[in-house]
């Protein structure tokens, strides 16, 4: 399951990456591209070290311990 998972997301992320570059060539005035591209840039690595942080902190609530007894 997990390699046909990772087929469909390689093959949608062939058409989002250039629709993405291009939608942001439209959409950014010039003189601000710079800041915007540097923000976009930051936002994948960003969400790689918050998305851990974020379900750490949901484990309490969802009644689940970090030892490995739960």
């Amino acid at each position: 399951m997990l390699y046909v998972a990772s087929l469909v997301q390689g093959i949608f992320a062939i058409f989002q990456g250039p629709a993405q570059s291009a939608a942001f060539t439209l959409l950014v005035p010039p003189m601000q591209r710079d800041r915007a591209n540097g923000l976009r840039e930051m936002a994948f690595p960003l969400a790689g070290v918050a998305a851990p942080a974020l379900a750490g902190a949901l484990y309490p609530l969802a009644g689940r311990r970090g030892d490995h007894r739960a």
